[in-house]
């Protein structure tokens, strides 16, 4: 990478990783051979955040752009895109992988069909922009924490 790297996700087999950074790029990286075997490049604007999906092939990303954009490690193009109001600072993947939240600058929780990215519902609970969600190990909950000092826990019903 070329600017801030902004996160990372470690494959299940501990020997890949997935990053994003503010140079636009999504990298994907064979650690034992201490080499990058994938480069995708969002079309404008840094990674904020990124999951990497059960299969361990398709990733989503959010950024500045305000896209949420789904890829295919083996594509260097986008599967898809969602255009969001305002830019997600965050992402999670519930651990079924059939959920997805996001979270960012506008202070919402947004909550979405991993499949598709058919949104869910949105939560308002922040005073200032979101900047990590997890899921609960059941999914049944999320946490998010954010740049105004808050824990929120939210119950997850689909």
């Amino acid at each position: 990478h070329s600017a801030a790297v902004t996160c990372i996700s470690i494959f299940d087999d501990d020997a890949h990783a997935v990053t994003g950074s503010k140079d636009r790029l999504i990298l994907c990286w064979d650690l034992r051979m201490e080499k990058r075997v994938a480069s995708l490049r969002q079309r404008m604007g840094g990674v904020n955040d990124l999951a990497l999906f059960l299969d361990q092939m398709q990733v989503v990303s959010v950024g500045q752009e305000r896209r949420l954009t789904f890829w295919d490690l083996r594509d260097t193009e986008p599967a898809h895109a969602l255009q969001l109001s305002a830019e997600a600072t965050a992402l999670a993947l519930s651990r079924s992988g059939q959920l997805l939240a996001t979270g960012g600058k506008d202070q919402m929780l947004r909550l979405w069909y991993f499949e598709g990215g058919r949104f869910i519902q949105d939560g308002m609970g922040h005073s200032g922009t979101i900047n990590r969600i997890v899921f609960s190990p059941d999914d049944r909950q999320m946490v998010s924490v954010g740049e105004d000092g808050c824990i929120l826990i939210w119950n997850v019903y689909t």
